[in-house]
C-alpha cells in the first residue's frame, strides 16, 4: 500500500510563521509534523509516500532528501540516534511529489496522486492531524480494511459547540467503533447534524471511490471534495464504513491544538518532562 498525503495548502491559520515554513514542517519539539507523520507511515508498513504539493513547497521537498554532508557530520559527533531516525525515512521510504496547480479542495488534491496510487487501495492522511496512539490511526485504517474490504473513514466524537466546524456522518453501527456511513454532511449547524461523529483528515482509499472522484471532476466546476465522493458513494448504495479511531488528536493546523501537542510530546520525553513539569508548577501565569 501507498499513502497521499495533501500539502498544497496555504497554512493561513499559522500566519505569519506559514509564509516562511510549510506548516507541515514546524515542529512539534525536534521533528516536523510531517515527519511525525511519515514515521507512522512507516510503522503502518507504508514504503511510498506521494506528497500533494503546491508552489514554493521546496522546503518540504527538500526534507526528505539524503544529505551526504549532515549525515557525515553527525556520524563524527556521535549522533547515531539522530542519524538513524534521518536514515530510515530517507534511504528506506520512496517519495514521490505532484504539483496541484490550483486550489481546487481535497478530492482534486487526491486525483493529482492517481498515475502513482493507480487502481490499488491507498491512505490519505492530512498534515493537519497527529494522532497519538498505542497503535497508530493508520494501523488502525489499514486493518480495518483489510477486515471489511471497504472505504473508511477515520472518526472522532466532537462537542456539539464544535459540529459546525466539521464534515459529520450519520449511520448505523454494526460493530464495536465502526459505523455503516449513509450521510455525509459538510460543516452543518448542530441541530441539522446527524451526529456528533466528525471527519478526521486520515482515510483509506479505493479504486471504486477513485474512479467517482474522477467522473465527478469532469462534470462539476470549482472545488471537488472528498466528502463529495463519500456522498455519492453512499447515494449509489455503496458501502463506506466510518472508524472511531482509539488515541489522542491533535489539530496542528491551529495554534491551539498546534501547542497542546507540543505539551504533550515534550511530557513524554523522559529529557523534558521533569524540568518541564517543574517550571509549570512555579511559574505565575
Amino acid at each position: 500500500m501507498k499513502a497521499v498525503i495533501p500539502v498544497a495548502g496555504l497554512g493561513t491559520r499559522m500566519l505569519p510563521a506559514s509564509k516562511a515554513c510549510s506548516k507541515e514542517l514546524l515542529p512539534i519539539i525536534d521533528r516536523p509534523v510531517l515527519h511525525l507523520l511519515v514515521e507512522e507511515l512507516y510503522e503502518a508498513g507504508i514504503r511510498e509516500v506521494i506528497f500533494v504539493v503546491g508552489k514554493n513547497k521546496k522546503a518540504l521537498q527538500n526534507y526528505f532528501k539524503v544529505d551526504p554532508s549532515l549525515e557525515a557530520v553527525l556520524q563524527s559527533k556521535g549522533q547515531s540516534k539522530v542519524l538513524a531516525s534521518l536514515k530510515k525515512l530517507n534511504t528506506k521510504m520512496k517519495f514521490e511529489y505532484v504539483e496541484q496547480k490550483q486550489p481546487l479542495g481535497d478530492g482534486d488534491a487526491v486525483l493529482c496522486a492517481h498515475k502513482f496510487v493507480k487502481d490499488e487501495a491507498f491512505l490519505v492522511i492530512f498534515g493537519d492531524d497527529l494522532i497519538d496512539a498505542a497503535v497508530s490511526c493508520s494501523k488502525q485504517l489499514i486493518a480495518a480494511y483489510k477486515k471489511y474490504r471497504m472505504p473508511v473513514i477515520a472518526l472522532e466524537r466532537v462537542p456539539r459547540e464544535d459540529i459546525s466546524k466539521y464534515g459529520i456522518v450519520g449511520g448505523a453501527s454494526f460493530a464495536k467503533r465502526f459505523y455503516k456511513l449513509d450521510c455525509f454532511v459538510e460543516k452543518p449547524l448542530p441541530e441539522n447534524a446527524p451526529s456528533d461523529l466528525a471527519i478526521v483528515g486520515k482515510y483509506l482509499i479505493t479504486p471504486i471511490l477513485l474512479k467517482l472522484l474522477k467522473e465527478m471532476a469532469g462534470q462539476k466546476k470549482g472545488e471537488l471534495r472528498l466528502i463529495d465522493a463519500f456522498h455519492a458513494m453512499a447515494h449509489n448504495k455503496l458501502p463506506v464504513i466510518g472508524m472511531e479511531f482509539t488515541g489522542q488528536r491533535f489539530d496542528t493546523g491551529n495554534k491551539l491544538g498546534y501547542v497542546k501537542a507540543i505539551m504533550h510530546y515534550a511530557m513524554k520525553d523522559p529529557e523534558l518532562a521533569a524540568e518541564l513539569k517543574k517550571y509549570l508548577r512555579d511559574k505565575e501565569f
